[in-house]
């Protein structure tokens, strides 16, 4: 099979989101090429839309062949797996079934499979060894082109921003043949369509992007060497930009926060770990500094823009360097299609795991940290006084917290299940294996009494469709949190609630769902958030979308039967002008 070229990937992307609806979104970048092409990227995801985002960036660089043919690839082998609720291997590297349906279900995937097509498509016709994309800088030869992975805005002007003798690698000579950074920091269309990515998908947490071929998995930060000592030496200090990149020198270090420092290295790790298992080729772990300083490139811009803006989310950035060549034969380009594929795998499921172990819950008053993977042996609540602050505790966890909280595919719900005013933990497993949920009724001092009643019949028959979000809220009005299950994704006319009955079991109710969730639910941006927006005691599910293009929030009010009366009023104002402002999280409460 040979290499795929440009309008193969793309039909690539547009076969998959055909064969995979429910799975899928295909999102179209809106910054057409210099040779007027247009970018598309694939949303991988079977759970909330809006839930952690790993970005996977592929053919940045023109001449190295194998990245998108790997992120199609991964891509398929990932939807197929989930659809047919198998695992996947790759040589000797192994994942479950779980795995598979715990990364789809935990966190969304993006993929950018080919992020300079024009460049590609010319070292595939006519020069292999390009590598920039196909700009007209005012000359012919190698007086083309800019290099995408110079062009980002972090320390994007080399000369003023790093010591002279660095060595950085990067040019600003327009006929450099493989570095010219641009003439402006974001430039280049192939580079904006990026940066789009990263505005209007605040839930992005991870950034990797693949290249080749120096085997090796990279973190940041690639403009000088790491140190967690001195937040004073960071790429925003003016002062350090004359000594800024030297290698082994003590006069500057970039400043990276321990934690984060431990977490992409262990990231990396794993990462590594995986890749080996294909077939024994030690890639090695290595901070970007190590193979040369860099500016201007994508890996290190992800990352740089939550320091630079704090409102932003926190991106942490990978590139892997795949194989030992630009463009091996097809035999061994498939052994590192395997290896890229177990690499990526094992990265989707550090972002799925820390997805599921980092929720705090916001119900009422009071605020809990429930950890869902294994280390915590307690519940730390916030009590709120009412007057701004909180008493503390931290009693300890429910048994089934540690014992089955990480299991994949299990959701921590919370309410108020047996009407006694306090809110109680719930974990309803949305993959199959349980026919119970384990309820933590709370006993209003940080304590808890447990059950594990039978869950709703459609737990298991129904909860892990793709596209299917879990809802809690007073739906009959009796004062106890029912749950219901609400799809995003088309093939439902229903919402089937699960009423509570006070004692750790439920009444069910399947009626007829409003119109606006088939129609309108699946639109990108869109996020169901329930409360009572009409006062009577019922909860209510409404759409919110958070990008641009709606004026009005669809509201379907509960009318206490599983049955829903449907209004379509005008948005708030900021919902359309602000919402989609990178870092914006939507919350509702009763703030009068």
């Amino acid at each position: 099979m040979p290499y795929l070229n440009v309008d193969e990937i793309e039909s690539a992307l547009e076969n998959l989101a055909a064969a995979y609806p429910d799975l899928t979104t295909l999102m179209t970048a809106p910054n057409t090429t210099h040779e007027g092409r247009t970018s598309h990227i694939l949303r991988l995801g079977a759970g909330d839309p809006s839930a952690d985002g790993v970005l996977i960036l592929g053919g940045m660089h023109a001449r190295e062949w194998v990245p998108p043919d790997a992120l199609i690839s991964f891509s398929a082998d990932l939807l197929e797996a989930h659809e047919t609720g198998t695992g996947l291997g790759y040589g000797g590297a192994a994942f479950s079934a779980a795995d598979v349906s715990s990364i789809l279900e935990s966190v969304n995937i993006f993929i950018f499979a080919c992020v300079n097509p024009d460049g590609r498509r010319f070292s595939q016709a006519s020069q292999a060894l390009w590598r920039k994309n196909r700009r007209p800088n005012g000359g012919g030869g190698s007086c083309l082109g800019v290099d995408i992975n110079r062009n980002f805005d972090f320390l994007w002007d080399h000369l003023a921003k790093f010591a002279p003798d660095s060595g950085v690698s990067a040019s600003d000579n327009p006929c450099d043949a493989n570095v010219y950074r641009g003439p402006a920091a974001g430039s280049e269309p192939e580079t904006r369509n990026v940066v789009w990515m990263l505005d209007n998908t605040p839930q992005i947490r991870w950034h990797m992007d693949v290249h080749s071929a120096v085997p090796v998995i990279l973190h940041s930060w690639g403009s000088d060497q790491n140190q967690s000592t001195q937040p004073t030496q960071t790429f925003l200090n003016t002062a350090f930009d004359a000594v800024r990149g030297r290698i082994n020198d003590t006069a500057y270090g970039e400043f990276i926060p321990a934690e984060d420092l431990d977490l992409v290295s262990s990231a990396s790790a794993r990462m590594n770990d995986a890749v080996k298992a294909v077939r024994g080729d030690n890639y090695g772990v290595e901070q970007a500094f190590g193979l040369y300083p860099t500016s201007g490139a994508s890996d290190d811009y992800a990352f740089a823009r939550h320091f630079a803006d704090p409102s932003r989310s926190k991106v942490y950035g990978f590139t892997v360097e795949c194989g030992h060549s630009f463009q091996p034969t097809w035999t061994e380009a498939e052994e590192v299609i395997k290896e890229v594929s177990a690499g990526l795998i094992a990265l989707c499921l550090e972002a799925a795991e820390l997805a599921v172990g980092s929720v705090s819950h916001v119900r009422g008053k009071d605020i809990a940290l429930v950890r869902q993977t294994p280390g915590w042996s307690t519940i730390p609540v916030a009590f709120s006084n009412g007057t701004g602050g909180w008493d503390i505790t931290n009693g300890a966890a429910p048994t089934f917290i540690g014992n089955w909280a990480n299991t994949p595919g299990v959701r921590i719900v919370t309410g108020d299940f047996n009407g006694n005013g306090l809110t109680d933990i719930a974990l309803v497993r949305q993959t199959p294996g349980w026919a119970s949920i384990p309820i933590a009724f709370a006993n209003g001092s940080g304590g808890w009494d447990i059950t594990n009643g039978a869950a709703p019949t459609f737990i298991g028959n129904w909860a892990n469709t793709p596209g299917v979000r879990i809802v809690t809220g007073d739906f009959n009005g009796n004062g106890l949190t029912d749950i219901a299950l609400v799809r995003q994704t088309p093939g439902w006319a229903s919402i089937p609630v699960a009423f509570a009955n006070g004692s750790g079991g439920w009444d069910i109710t399947n009626g007829a769902a409003p119109t606006f969730i088939g129609n309108w639910a699946n639109t990108p941006g869109v996020r169901i958030v329930t409360g009572d927006f009409n006062g009577n005691g019922l909860t209510d599910i409404a759409l919110v979308r958070q990008t641009p293009g709606w004026a009005s929030i669809p509201v379907a009010s509960s009318n206490g039967s599983g049955g829903w009366d449907i209004t379509n009023g005008a948005a708030a104002t900021f919902i359309g002008n602000w919402a989609n402002t990178p870092g914006v999280r939507l919350t509702n409460g009763d703030y009068r």
